[in-house]
């Protein structure tokens, strides 16, 4: 029916087309294409013009994705249709060649659905939960349906509520047999495609042919008065078809009375179909009348937010034995809180069967630095007023909230650094949040002597400039260095005048006498200026250099004298 309609279509476009056009316009007209889905690619060769024949074209009459082109050969101008339609419908593309009109017939249709893959055939007991699925997709972007059918292709009755999921029915044993067509729409027109028939099996119920016991409850040893647990209970179930499973519900035990010792068997039913397990009844079940504890935790003392630790906890439960209790370890209590978030005395509440008791624990805050002290003194603690504080050997001691206490060597600071003041200084130490105080001594600095150059003799007396002495003194102070001052004083002593020569005994007399004098002055000053030469020049060393670079100097003066 389709290649019918094409070719009526192509005999009309070929009629209009030689109506229209004269014949100098049109050297052959083809004719129209196939029907072509949309998202499928369109290349339909339409005519072959004259190349002088211009070409317009009415763009509103192709489908959208489709174009007309013109390509130039020897023989003309060459008219085709290409491109990829995007919707389905009836087109007549229509474009001018010079002064006639020309049209080609085109008809898309929506693309017919790819079916990607089904659930395959199912075999299932009764019961069992079935859910069969499609998946499609299309190339034309248009929208896809499912619509499933039970029964055989053809001939199903419709199901589902257009989902491309179904699930199936099991209740019935037998093969029922399902498919799925899957339509698309693109711009109101339609194609389908069926999906591959999917068979289900539903398996026959079989008859049970033995039950056995796969696996005994839990507790299986009971005290006198104990109820029966059946916890953990399990049974396997055979069938007439060979198949078997285990199932943990559904069947019913013996009631069974627990009052006396013994060994008592326990019956179990299923279908009409039994099995046991036994119980051993040993003496009467313990009954713990109050509980209270025996040993305290290792640990009692905490800071908050730490976690409760049982370690070396135990009770003593009292209960109906000949001895009247028993000892509990911690390994079948159970305290609360676990973790400690208040500060203070706290209650721990210790659980055993319904039976509780306490005991308590010290939950401190965080250990924070609370005291800094001085441990140690530093290694030098007297000072000379404008020295420098030095801490070398300063050791503190910090005293927590706990009362840990820590030495600290060193990450302190000292004030003041600069000792200025005479006395007894305070000296403040910081270290983190905290500080401490010791105390130094600051002693004024030493008093320097400068002598003086010049001796007097008595007023009235004349004066003479004796000669130099030709060496150092060599009698110094037992506690100086054996170094001369940096510079040699210069005496000019007051001298009598010379007396007549008819006294020149008395005049030897007095010239001897001042002579004791002058040198006993000037071993004086070479003394005292040996003192401050060494306190000037740095000690004893910084004093030799000196006085053998003054020796030099004297000897080379001797030399050029002479």
């Amino acid at each position: 029916m389709k290649a019918l309609k094409s070719s009526l279509a192509a005999v009309l476009c070929l009629l209009l087309l030689l109506a229209a056009a004269p014949g100098a316009y049109a050297d052959m007209i083809f004719p129209a294409p196939e029907p072509v889905q949309a998202g499928s690619e369109l290349n339909h060769h339409v005519a072959t013009l004259n190349a002088d024949v211009p070409i317009s074209v009415m763009e509103e009459s192709f489908p959208a994705g489709v174009s007309l082109y013109t390509e130039f050969a020897p023989e003309g101008q060459n008219i085709y249709l290409r491109g990829v339609p995007l919707y389905a419908g009836n087109y007549n593309c229509i474009f001018s060649a010079g002064d006639a009109s020309l049209s080609c017939p085109l008809t898309v249709e929506p693309a017919y659905p790819f079916i990607l893959g089904t659930s395959g055939d199912v075999d299932c007991a009764l019961n069992d939960p079935v859910q069969l699925e499609v998946s499609a997709y299309t190339l034309d972007g248009g929208v896809l349906s499912y619509q499933w059918y039970l029964g055989q292709f053809g001939s199903g009755a419709m199901i589902g509520d257009g989902s491309p999921l179904l699930s199936v029915g099991t209740t019935v044993p037998g093969t029922s047999y399902y498919y799925c067509v899957v339509t698309n729409t693109n711009n109101g027109f339609t194609a389908s495609t069926a999906s591959p028939v999917i068979t289900v099996n539903v398996g026959n119920s079989s008859q049970i042919s033995w039950v056995s016991l796969y696996s005994q409850p839990y507790k299986t040893t009971y005290s006198v008065g104990e109820t029966l647990d059946t916890t953990g209970l399990q049974l396997s179930v055979g069938y007439t078809d060979g198949s078997s499973e285990v199932i943990s519900s559904g069947f019913y035990v013996d009631s069974v009375q627990l009052s006396g010792p013994g060994v008592f068997p326990v019956s179990v039913y299923f279908e009409g179909y039994s099995c046991s397990f036994n119980v051993t009844v040993g003496e009467q079940a313990e009954v713990v009348s109050g509980i209270g504890v025996l040993t305290l935790p290792t640990k009692t003392r905490y800071t908050v937010g730490e976690t409760l630790d049982t370690t070396g906890l135990s009770i003593r439960a009292y209960n109906n034995s000949v001895v009247g209790y028993r000892d509990v370890g911690r390994e079948f209590l159970t305290c609360s809180p676990s973790v400690l978030n208040t500060t203070g005395e706290q209650e721990i509440l210790v659980v055993f069967g319904d039976k509780t008791c306490t005991f308590t624990v010290s939950v401190e805050g965080y250990e924070q630095p609370e005291t800094l002290m001085v441990a140690t003194m530093p290694n030098r603690v007297t000072y000379t007023v404008g020295d420098s504080l030095d801490a070398t050997g300063l050791v503190l001691k910090q005293i927590s909230t706990r009362q840990n206490t820590q030495l600290i060597y060193s990450g302190y600071t000292c004030t003041p650094i600069q000792l200025n003041t005479v006395g007894r200084q305070q000296i403040t130490v910081y270290y983190g949040n905290l500080s401490t105080t010791f105390t130094v001594t600051v002693t004024a600095a030493s008093a320097v002597v400068t002598p003086s150059p010049t001796a007097q003799l008595p007023a009235g007396s004349g004066s003479v400039t004796p000669s130099m002495p030709t060496s150092v003194p060599t009698a110094l102070p037992s506690s100086a260095p054996t170094a001369s001052p940096t510079v040699m004083p210069t005496l000019t002593p007051t001298m009598p005048p010379r007396a007549s020569a008819r006294s020149g005994h008395q005049s030897n007399l007095g010239r001897s006498l001042i002579s004791v004098i002058v040198i006993t002055s000037v071993i004086a000053l070479a003394v005292l200026g040996a003192y401050v030469f060494v306190m000037n020049q740095g000690g004893l060393e910084g004093a030799e250099q000196r006085l053998r670079e003054l020796f030099s100097k004297s000897g080379n003066k001797k030399d050029r004298r002479r």
